[in-house]
């Protein structure tokens, strides 16, 4: 695991994006991934590793781990295709300004972005009654957050970015491609936190797809079963 290779298409080439692999339903494992891609040319790839996601020791301690595995790979990827191609942001999906500053980094690097794959995702296992007291609300709040409103904050601003593209010979722009799951449909025991952030996902698509479509902007979302990675272990 490791390395995602998604297929450019009528957006101009290929992208390699980098993760983790350490995360639920082939998430990221706190990683989420903007690729660009100019032309035909080389593979062009900015990864962004989410950190901080507590304050609590255990938390932190987790974040630490996903951000240094992140590192690593995105090492190894740079060393294989060159840091003229590749580059690796440090960020925070959650809030605006890490994100915007990720972005500006890529257009400054690469002149354009064609190619978003939200992948950064973790859940939280807890009935909503358990057997000492209710599901815990921050937790619920922070799954939400980080599933469901840090992949709309990473879309909305690489979409920013995408419509100032030249169509390609298509007529595209770019496409953003979010991680759903199959719980977003059908959750499982103690998946509440979970379920509803990618059930957010799923209903977020369309719409997406539609307000998108005037700017030549292609949305889809997939919704992967069960992954066996470090996060499920």
């Amino acid at each position: 695991g490791g390395v995602d290779v998604v297929g450019g298409g009528g957006v101009g080439g290929s992208a390699a994006v980098g993760g983790d692999g350490a995360g639920a339903e082939g998430e990221g494992g706190g990683a989420a991934a903007l690729a660009a891609s100019v032309g035909a040319g080389p593979c062009i790839t900015a990864a962004m590793s989410l950190i901080d996601l507590w304050s609590s020791g255990s938390a932190s301690s987790v974040a630490s781990s996903a951000t240094a595995a992140n590192e690593q790979n995105a090492t190894e990827i740079i060393k294989n295709l060159g840091d003229d191609n590749v580059m690796f942001i440090s960020s925070n999906i959650m809030e605006e300004e890490p994100v915007v500053n990720a972005v500006t980094q890529i257009k400054e690097k690469f002149g354009g972005l064609h190619i978003a794959v939200n992948c950064a995702g973790t859940g939280y296992p807890g009935r909503i009654l358990g057997k000492e007291a209710p599901h815990p609300l921050d937790a619920f709040q922070f799954i939400i957050n980080l599933n469901l409103v840090g992949t709309f904050n990473v879309m909305r601003i690489a979409a920013e970015l995408m419509d100032k593209n030249d169509p390609d010979e298509k007529d595209e722009k770019g496409v953003i491609i979010n991680t759903a799951s199959i719980a977003g449909y059908e959750g499982q025991i103690g998946q509440s936190a979970y379920s509803a952030s990618k059930a957010g996902v799923i209903g977020l698509t369309l719409t997406a797809a539609r307000d998108l479509a005037r700017h030549a902007v292609r949305v889809c979302t997939i919704a992967p079963g069960i992954f066996d990675t470090p996060l499920m272990q």
